[in-house]
């Protein structure tokens, strides 16, 4: 009897930290969709553009290229071997960071994959949106390597 109470003791901090409000400035902004959340989308959302990480790595991905990210410098990361549509539930992703000490190549769908820029970090590097004769801006980080 002596443990459960003791273990009861324990697990009180949990329920507490757990039970704990969101503050108010925390909570998303009505029509910002940078959340991990597939809530932001609706059926009629019309895919514009994606990122693929095909890197080993996860990257730092932007919905929108605006200074406004919700770690910084970024707004989420993205986890190796993922999209930003399919992982995230974006309909559109318009930048991507490359911390200090790395570079990156990429490349981009235009009836074939052509390579794009090298990025040398840090930096969020904008990924241009309008791909002549592409519905869709596909975006793939081939790789991330010490520089």
């Amino acid at each position: 009897m002596k443990y459960l109470k003791r273990l009861a003791v324990l697990a009180l901090p949990v329920v507490v930290a757990v039970s704990l409000g969101v503050p108010a400035s925390a909570a998303p902004k009505a029509g910002d969709t940078r959340s991990a959340s597939h809530s932001g989308s609706s059926a009629a959302a019309k895919l514009e553009s994606y990122i693929y990480n095909g890197t080993g790595l996860s990257v730092g991905v932007a919905y929108l290229f605006d200074n406004q990210y919700l770690n910084g410098t970024y707004d989420l990361l993205l986890p190796s071997g993922t999209r930003t549509d399919t992982r995230l539930g974006w309909m559109k992703a318009e930048a991507v960071y490359i911390g200090p000490g790395y570079c990156a190549s990429t490349a981009f769908w235009d009836d074939e994959w052509w390579p794009g820029t090298r990025i040398v970090g840090p930096r969020t590097w904008y990924l241009e949106q309008n791909i002549p004769g592409q519905e869709i801006a596909r975006w793939e980080i081939r790789s991330v390597y010490r520089c």
